[in-house]
């Protein structure tokens, strides 16, 4: 358990400080990441959380008695949102840049309905859907388990187009 916690929480850390120094660079500016992590995973931090998270119940189930057996639950519904959250709640969604997430009433309903792989494919597609590079990216790219291609993950627009 405390192996798995250490490495999630060592994925998730290095996918995104390699995002946030990818970021800085203005060479980057309207890119997506395909180095480091991302290479092997289009969502290597949330991998890297859901990894953490089962860690820690593991690390814990010796300890566990009766109900607290229950505690199965916090891995198996952080693994759930993240890898399927809705992606469905643009009301939720701050309406400008200059509005915080706080700022809209019921933002916890939308960190669980929004949240996850869902949301963030959608996103991809609709920026970068037409962009050869990404196609090709989101082709030889696993979405969430790093060399392990999930295709129940994949984002597929309903009529096949950008807009969707």
């Amino acid at each position: 358990g405390l192996g798995a916690f250490a490495v999630g929480f060592a994925v998730e850390t290095l996918a995104d400080a390699q995002k946030f120094v990818f970021r800085l660079d203005p060479r980057n500016e309207g890119k997506f990441i395909t180095t480091g992590l991302w290479t092997a995973s289009r969502h290597p931090n949330y991998f890297g959380e859901i990894v953490l998270w089962w860690g820690v119940y593991v690390y814990a189930l010796p300890a566990l008695r009766g109900y607290q057996h229950l505690a199965v639950l916090s891995p198996t519904l952080v693994t759930l949102l993240l890898s399927f959250g809705s992606g469905e709640c643009p009301h939720f969604l701050p309406s400008s840049r200059t509005q915080k997430h706080s700022d809209r009433p019921f933002f916890l309903p939308c960190l669980v309905a929004c949240a996850g792989v869902p949301i963030l494919e959608k996103a991809a597609h609709l920026r970068w859907g037409d962009d050869e590079e990404y196609i090709e990216y989101k082709r030889t790219t696993p979405v969430l388990i790093p060399f392990i291609q999930t295709k129940g993950l994949e984002y597929v627009p309903r009529n096949h187009s950008k807009e969707d």
